[in-house]
């Protein structure tokens, strides 16, 4: 892998990866400055710039960035962390030059409007009310709060209310010239791109001579980290713990040990944590460990979440896997299986031009080298069980560890119970360790034809869809039945079903398939829906014939033992009363029940605490028999396999049981009668979220097509809902259209969250967009625009394996041609205004259903 890197005269560095496997380019544009750099009277500073670049520059107005990147067939968006400010577009290659334009137009000559300031506030202001309403944005502020103290990193990326409303428009433009100069930046291009047509728009577009001097404040040293438990009461249902040492940068030779120790002690269901607290006894709902890394002193951090009441036997259990880490080391295979799945995650991300910029990037920042991070995988390679003792000794010490927590009831004995694991965290000096040397592994790069048409062949009378395509060494399957909530014979049993049928075979238990999975860096998925349930995998093509032993077992001889099925409904129950905490899950259950009366679709697929407590193995055995039929599957593979994979799902397939489709015929779908109103659940929030949707036909309707039209010309940064409710109105960070296809009926319609004393403006105004559709006709240039951006958009989200080898398994399965998933734009080109004008007539003069869940009531 080559990247080109240069320097412009005023100071930027470009970097460049040709690679054409799609026609699709990449623009990153990186600024070494984030909130760490701000002074505390102006911290949130550079997450508020960060909106404002997106709202006018001396060419583009408000508005008209995302409308020119969206109509390119585009996305566009940014991020703001401690240490960088990134701004980032995909497009269309053909396109490449707006990605250009638009960045060097925002970096380089933004007009920071005062009313567009002002309007931005209040959005930013919106963001920082989600948030107050996510436990996991509460706890991490809690985490850094507690770990850096009164260092920037202790201060939130997304600063105070109290500083973004007072901040000057003179202040903002001061600080964004003292930080964003070119020497301060670097542009990241990845994707299909000529390299001397591409060097000469870079010097077109960013060698702009900027007037101000290259300015970057030193981050003060993080001072010495103390042992320290925070565990606050919070309003949540569910309990979270994060355990936290401080490690080094990832520029340190240790924190590829932290790494590979972060995965084998938390990652993936054959890890120590998952297995003994998850899967051997089921006393958390989720467990992990994961590393957060900033240019200094990051974070190694164990994290749980579960019932309150666990929380000293959840601690013990922690506890015990930590000293028998510590006390016995890793094994070669444990190990090992790091390096195969790291290996396997750079395949993944460089599936995709936006992952290939996010690669190499990130390496150029933290090394200021592009190629940095891949010299790492060989370092990984070099960890073994010594490295990690010693890394354990070095870093997880109690006096250094920092514990933060929400629980609903006590927090006073869950602070008790968490200081026994402080004091009995041990790392011995000397241990015996497991040496035994690893396999070498290397995944080859051969690149299969550019593109080879779907061959289709039928067994039994199973539909097989065979595609290979040059992305990279890795394949992707899906084998789909119709099933889902309309086959079940009481609610959540689909839900449950897809927990369990992957847990063990005859031939293989539950350890085994995890740890085979693990092993091959294999992404196994049981599925189930609303209409369907499946088998998925994702993998690499050396592990092929594992991937064939795995899912021919799950198919022809899963064990739906009691003790899993008991095990998954408790961590089920667990998760649905986790749900109560989330007002848009509400807002989203309340919606469905109420418009889909009679229906099926009435359930939503976590439904029924009473139902699935009376749940057993046979009614998952059941359920199995009774969808597992020949004329109601199909088999989808795409990638560069190079078995002979035809041959396979012949042989399966033949062993089939004969039976029909549940998708064709009569259904228990459509609702005997739509209830229209409003839905309301008081709860206390700092947002209120709201559903606000139609009643239209099924996904089989001639209308979908233009209602995806409709969609496109509602959503994006670009869009009616995000121009006019919150670029003009500022009621809202987080809007957009909502729409679900069922067999044979469906919604359409928006979605928003906002402040409780924005919940009827909002509501009013959302009314005022569907009845602009009906009664004024869609300008041309709008329409043109909005068929491009949904063109585009589908053409960016088939980049990989996985995404083609999804469209095509579900469009056929519903009946619906794969070809329109792979290549719509022939279909959505044809659409015109008149069209738009007579299916927003026929569903959106009708009234409305809406939900509401919030701490404001508008019936």
């Amino acid at each position: 892998m080559k990247v080109q890197k240069y320097q412009l005269k005023n100071g930027l560095t470009v970097l460049a990866y040709e690679e054409h496997q799609s026609q699709v380019v990449t623009a990153q544009l990186w600024v070494r400055t984030g909130s760490a750099h701000e002074t505390p009277k102006m911290a949130g500073v550079s997450h508020f710039i960060e909106h404002l670049l997106f709202k006018g520059t001396e060419k583009f107005a408000v508005g008209e960035i995302a409308k020119t990147v969206e109509s390119a067939g585009g996305e566009l968006n940014a991020y703001t962390s401690f240490d960088q400010t990134v701004y980032y577009v995909t497009v269309p290659s053909n396109r490449s030059e707006v990605a250009l334009d638009v960045l060097s137009e925002m970096l380089y000559k933004p007009t920071f409007d005062k009313d567009e300031i002002d309007r931005e506030r209040e959005v930013v202001i919106e963001e920082m009310r989600r948030g107050e309403d996510q436990p996991s944005r509460k706890l991490s502020e809690l985490l850094f709060k507690s770990f850096y103290g009164k260092h920037p990193y202790g201060r939130p990326v997304i600063g105070f209310e109290k500083i973004i409303r007072k901040v000057t428009p003179r202040q903002i433009k001061e600080d964004f010239n003292k930080r964003y100069h070119p020497k301060n930046q670097f542009l990241m291009v990845a994707g299909d791109f000529d390299p001397k047509t591409l060097r000469a728009q870079v010097e077109r577009h960013f060698n702009i001579k900027s007037t101000h001097k290259p300015y970057t404040k030193k981050i003060a040293k993080i001072p010495k980290m103390k042992a320290k438990i925070q565990i606050e009461k919070s309003k949540f249902k569910s309990s979270r713990i994060w355990i936290g040492f401080p490690i080094p940068p990832p520029s340190h030779k240790d924190f590829v040990t932290a790494e590979v120790l972060s995965l084998v002690l938390g990652q993936g269901e054959s890890s120590r944590l998952v297995q003994k607290l998850r899967m051997e006894t089921p006393l958390v709902t989720s467990i992990g460990c994961g590393l957060f890394s900033t240019k200094d002193v990051g974070i190694f951090m164990i994290s749980f979440q579960g019932e309150e009441e666990n929380i000293p036997k959840i601690v013990e259990a922690v506890n015990g896997e930590l000293q028998k880490a510590f006390s016995h080391g890793f094994s070669a295979e444990e190990i090992q299986k790091a390096n195969v799945i790291f290996s396997s995650e750079q395949v993944r991300t460089l599936e995709t031009t936006e992952g290939q910029a996010q690669f190499f990037a990130g390496s150029e920042f933290l090394f200021h080298d592009p190629l940095a991070a891949q010299k790492q995988l060989s370092d990984l390679a070099k960890v073994d069980a010594k490295k990690i003792h010693e890394f354990c000794k070095k870093y997880l010490k109690k006096q250094n560890a920092i514990v933060v927590g929400l629980v609903e009831k006590d927090a006073k004995k869950a602070t008790q119970a968490m200081k026994s694991i402080l004091e009995n965290v041990k790392v011995p000096n000397k241990i015996k360790l497991n040496l035994s040397s690893k396999k070498k592994f290397n995944l080859n790069w051969q690149q299969a034809p550019k593109e080879i048409s779907v061959q289709k062949s039928e067994s039994n009378l199973v539909p097989i869809y065979l595609r290979k395509q040059k992305i990279n060494p890795s394949f992707s399957m899906r084998i789909v039945f119709g099933g889902g909530l309309i086959a079940e014979a009481k609610p959540g049993l689909g839900e449950l079903f897809s927990r369990v049928w992957g847990s063990a075979t005859k031939k293989f238990n539950e350890q085994e398939i995890s740890m085979l999975t693990d092993r091959t860096a294999s992404g196994l998925q049981c599925f189930s829906g609303r209409n369907t349930l499946g088998l998925g995998w994702d993998g690499l093509v050396p592990f092929e014939k594992q991937a064939k032993d795995v899912i021919e077992e799950i198919l022809f001889n899963p064990l739906f033992s009691e003790q899993v099925v008991e095990r998954e409904k408790m961590v089920l129950l667990q998760q649905i009363t986790q749900q109560k905490d989330q007002a848009a899950a509400i807002c989203r259950k309340n919606f469905f029940e109420k418009f889909y009366p009679e229906s099926v679709y009435q359930r939503d697929t976590m439904n029924s605490e009473k139902s699935i407590s009376t749940l057993v193995a046979e009614d998952l055995k059941n359920h199995l028999q009774k969808v597992f039929k020949n004329k109601n599957a199909l088999i989808s593979l795409t990638g560069q396999w190079n078995s002979n994979w035809k041959n396979t799902f012949s042989e399966w397939t033949e062993r089939f049981p004969k039976g029909e489709s549940f998708l064709v015929g009569p259904t228990r779908t459509k609702p005997s009668r739509i209830e229209k109103g409003v839905i309301y659940e008081h709860m206390e929030k700092e947002q209120t979220h709201i559903i606000f949707a139609y009643p239209t036909e099924g996904m089989k309707s001639a209308d979908r097509d233009i209602l995806d039209v409709i969609n496109s010309l509602l959503s994006g940064q670009g869009g009616r809902l995000f121009l006019e409710l919150r670029d003009q109105k500022s009621l809202a960070y987080s809007l957009g259209p909502v729409s679900f296809s069922g067999m044979d009926c469906g919604h359409f319609g928006a979605q928003i969250a906002c402040a409780p004393d924005k919940a009827k403006i909002s509501v009013e105004e959302m009314s005022k967009q569907f009845s602009r559709l009906c009664d004024i006709p869609v300008d041309e240039l709008e329409l043109k625009k909005a068929k491009q951006s949904l063109i585009g958009s589908t053409a960016l989200g088939l980049q990989t394996n996985q995404s083609v080898c999804q469209a095509i398994a579900f469009n056929e399965i519903y009946g619906l041609s794969y070809e329109h998933a792979l290549n719509p734009q022939a279909i959505y080109e044809a659409i015109t205004s008149e069209d738009i004008q007579r299916v927003a007539r026929k569903y959106f003069r009708a009234e409305p259903q809406i939900s509401i869940a919030g701490a404001q009531n508008i019936i």
